[in-house]
């Protein structure tokens, strides 16, 4: 199953997303800070990240930026905030935004549909490589 690492301050958000997700057999690595998150993101490649906005030290608005640099623009990512966002980014066809409470139903539409997008995205790589 895919791994999916999740990042919020909030530990009561980390236990109920690790709980959706695990119940859809998804492998979650739950962090509670952005230093860590970077860390893992590198050191474990997963194929998305679900991240809380506002945050101390390392905001998710930088996790973004960062995820971006290292992992290229088509890997999935899924924000989140209690309240209403607006990321200054460029339109990015593999970012959703989840708001908080999180609707257990649309989030795993938004995960199941960015990772198939990516998918999608490798496979029109490979072909054409041949």
């Amino acid at each position: 199953m895919p791994l999916i690492l999740i990042i919020d301050d909030d530990e009561e958000m980390l236990l109920l997303l690790n709980e959706i997700l695990n119940k859809f057999n998804y492998d979650v690595i739950a962090i509670s800070n952005g230093e860590d998150a970077i860390n893992v993101i590198r050191s474990k490649s997963p194929d998305l990240v679900i991240t809380d906005i506002m945050m101390p030290g390392i905001t998710g608005g930088e996790i973004y930026r960062e995820i971006r640099k290292e992992m290229g623009p088509e890997f999935p990512i899924i924000v989140s905030s209690a309240t209403s966002i607006r990321m200054k980014t460029a339109p990015d066809p593999f970012l959703e935004y989840c708001p908080k409470p999180v609707d257990p139903a649309t989030l795993i539409k938004s995960i199941e549909h960015l990772l198939l997008k990516n998918s999608q995205a490798q496979l029109k790589e490979e072909i054409d490589e041949t």
